[in-house]
């Protein structure tokens, strides 16, 4: 009797052991193996061409990541070239790989850029599932860059199957992670035609479990399809409950539709939640041509996306791009960020009003806008009929189409009513992206009207070659956004008098990329200025070609200096680039004492106000405002300035806004109390009342009041603040009356 108790003791010991090294076993397995974003994408191949492509899919925060199908199964583990990948720089794994199960962080990834395989460098993580891998990618640090992808050579089929070689791990749910991916577009409901294809072949009578993953669908449809669909005779569309608790099965049937019966036939299958996505275990149909269909959920759970994210939006059916089109350049922002819409029902086909309207949609000051899909990608330049467009006054473009890459036109949308082409009509801006158009579109001023689409008679693809001549601007000229300002009214030749200043001390021998800018002048001139001038005894002047042929293009010279009565006493070489709206110099050190290179205006500049591509080739392109704004270098804006000369912004600053960096001795800041009044050169200055985006590349509103007799707000108007880093820059519309003006602080007496 003791040595039965014993033994049973001993048996329930052993199974709680057992359950123990069961539990323990389940938490092995990382969540990362069966919950990750799958891209399937070969132009990430380290053979494939480059390209403008940019991995700001990791805009938002890291993502762990598994590689799937043609391009490759893992990031690249030798050095890539540049230009390939569909990028210019081209990211690669330096580093050993872990093992079954082990995971890697503080891992590295180079980008590789010209002759330096390593000219870049991010932090990554590194899973090892057993049978493939999954890293935990985020956003390069500069672009266009792009994680690269390659196929091990062991590997021999693009059909992977998840952790083949570690069934026996005791997990709930091992489908999850274990399972054959399809991505197949001619499953789709959508897809109208039969080409007989049959499962049969496909699948076998014990099962195995299938994610449907891409454009065709996400998930069996659980509604019968329309006969003929899905490239077959007889679609398949699932029939049951689903699983709607994560980690959890349920049996049900797909039926297949055909001669008017919902369920002509039918096999048993089972659905698993995996969390972020369904798995199928599917067998065999019972006939041919039967097949089993996909479809798009209306809400979609997934997190599978290749270079798109959902936006949080209110309205529907929006796609926010921030993907294929970062080297673009930065004076058009809008070409690579903007929303995407794809809605048929906007068609000037669409014949039949369901009185939709566009002021729910949009907003007073404008988004950008591209169209795509069957509803057609442009707003149409003809006026639709009545009823059209899946509205009653349908939108059409009033205006001229800006026929140049990279330009902007500003025109009419019309909406045609009552026997009216133009009953009613709103402002709108279009941008030509080379290969597509976006739109600078508002509330349209009533209800019902809409904007319309079209698709355009001759595609516009054909421009892709134009685009492609422009994807080396951003590496093959980085100068023109990474420089160093230099702003000093000492080196204009202007400057009488000489204090004996020498750039030995300012530039090295190797050289350093130069961008001149404020009222000391903008270039190195072209002639030889007078002995003692620009703060120095022998001023520096340019002797050569200028890159006037083209933009983006650079050129060799030499600065001369000038002393006792020659024109080129000492002499060094230099390089100057033409950025399109200015110029770089790489200088080096100059070969004495007291040389120093001159600045001077050029006699066609007739602004101070520049636009700044410059020093923040890293900042995310969800914050394009800290590169693409202009610069305001204004003394007379200061809170310092006592007396007013009457200045009003309105002249200076529109409705819509427009993005401004505060630069120079006037100050680099909104200050954020009260000045006194007629200060800034005017009669109420404004100032900041609001709170300050303190972290980096953030975003806050606020407001600027304006103070005027004894009122330190009478007059206010809304603008927005980012933190760059650095430097704030602002949002800022025109005031709302005269004398109102913009007041600027130096940082340390901005409190």
């Amino acid at each position: 009797m003791n040595r039965m108790k014993i033994f049973i003791l001993f048996v329930c010991k052993l199974t709680i052991f057992i359950g123990l090294i069961s539990a323990s076993d389940k938490s092995e397995v990382p969540a990362q193996c069966y919950d990750n974003t799958i891209i399937n994408d070969q132009t990430r191949n380290v053979n494939a061409n480059g390209d403008t492509q940019c991995d700001t899919m990791f805009i938002s925060g890291p993502k762990w990541i598994r590689f799937v199908g043609e391009g490759g199964t893992q990031l690249s583990t030798s050095p890539t070239s540049f230009d390939k990948c569909g990028a210019q720089a081209t990211g690669w794994y330096q580093g050993s790989m872990p093992t079954v199960f082990q995971t890697f962080n503080d891992a590295n990834v180079c980008f590789s850029w010209q002759n330096n395989t390593c000219r870049w460098t991010n932090t990554i993580s590194i899973t090892n599932c057993g049978s493939f891998y999954v890293y935990q990618l985020s956003m390069p640090p500069v672009c266009p860059a792009r994680y690269c992808t390659d196929t091990p050579m062991i590997l021999t089929t693009t059909m992977t199957t998840e952790l083949t070689t570690t069934t026996s791990i005791p997990i709930s749910f091992p489908q999850c992670y274990e399972h054959t991916i399809i991505d197949d577009p001619s499953r789709s409901i959508n897809n109208n035609g039969s080409n007989g294809v049959c499962d049969q072949s496909v699948f076998n009578a014990s099962g195995v479990w299938i994610r449907f993953f891409g454009e065709g669908g996400t998930q069996i449809p659980t509604s019968q399809p329309a006969v003929s669909r899905c490239g077959t005779d007889a679609g398949g569309w699932y029939s049951g409950s689903m699983p709607n608790t994560t980690y959890s099965t349920t049996n049900g049937t797909v039926c297949y539709t055909w001669r008017g019966s919902s369920c002509n036939w039918q096999n048993d299958i089972q659905v698993t939640n995996c969390g972020s996505f369904y798995v199928y275990r599917l067998t065999r149909p019972p006939n041919c041509k039967l097949r089993y269909c996909t479809d798009t959920p209306v809400v979609s759970t997934t997190t599978m996306t290749t270079e798109c994210k959902r936006a949080h939006y209110t309205f529907s059916n929006f796609i926010r791009i921030v993907t294929t089109t970062t080297s673009i350049p930065f004076s058009f922002p809008q070409c690579y960020e903007h929303t995407i819409i794809d809605d048929p029902s906007r068609n000037i086909n669409n014949n039949g009003s369901n009185v939709v309207c566009d002021q729910a949609v949009f907003n007073a000051s404008g988004v950008w806008i591209r169209f795509v899909g069957e509803g057609g990608t442009q707003i149409p330049t003809s006026q639709p009929a009545v009823s059209r467009c899946g509205t009653d006054a349908g939108g059409w473009y009033s205006g001229s189409m800006p026929n140049s890459t990279y330009s902007t036109t500003n025109g009419t949308v019309c909406y045609t009513w009552n026997g009216r082409s133009c009953n009613w009509q709103n402002d709108i801006q279009v941008t030509n992206c080379g290969s597509f158009y976006v739109y600078r579109l508002t509330r349209p001023p009533g209800c019902s009207l809409r904007y319309c689409t079209d698709t355009p008679t001759i595609s516009t693809t054909t421009t892709t070659t134009e685009m492609s001549t422009t994807t080396s601007i951003p590496f093959s000229f980085p100068q023109c956004y990474e420089h160093t300002i230099i702003d000093d009214p000492s080196r204009s030749i202007n400057n009488n008098g000489s204090n004996g200043v020498c750039d030995q001390s300012v530039f090295n021998a190797s050289g350093v990329w130069i961008r001149f800018f404020g009222e000391g002048g903008t270039q190195i001139p072209t002639s030889q200025p007078a002995v003692s001038r620009c703060g120095t005894d022998a001023g520096g002047w340019y002797s050569g070609s200028m890159p006037n042929t083209s933009t983006y293009s650079t050129t060799n010279g030499t600065v001369c200096y000038t002393w006792n009565g020659r024109s080129c006493n000492w002499q060094n070489d230099i390089q100057v680039t033409n950025c399109g709206s200015f110029y770089v110099y790489r200088l080096t050190r100059p070969p004495g004492c007291s040389l120093r290179y001159c600045t001077d205006t050029p006699v066609v500049s007739t602004t101070t106000m520049t636009t700044e591509l410059t020093t923040t080739t890293s900042i995310p392109f969800s914050f394009p405002q800290c590169y693409e704004h202009t610069i305001i270098d204004d003394p007379s804006r200061s809170i310092n300035n006592n007396g007013s000369n009457g200045v009003c912004d309105q002249s200076v600053f529109n409705a819509s806004g427009v993005w401004i960096r505060f630069f120079g001795e006037g100050g680099t800041q909104i200050p954020t109390s009260q000045p006194a009044v007629s200060r800034c050169g005017t009669d109420a200055g404004g100032w900041y009342s609001g709170s300050m985006p303190n972290t980096t590349y953030s975003t806050t509103n606020g407001t600027v009041c304006y103070s005027w007799d004894g009122n330190s707000c009478i007059f206010r108007n809304d603008i927005q603040v980012t933190n760059c880093g650095s430097f704030y820059v602002y949002r800022l519309t025109r005031p709302p009356g005269c004398s109102l003006r913009y007041c600027t602080v130096v940082p340390s007496s901005a409190d």
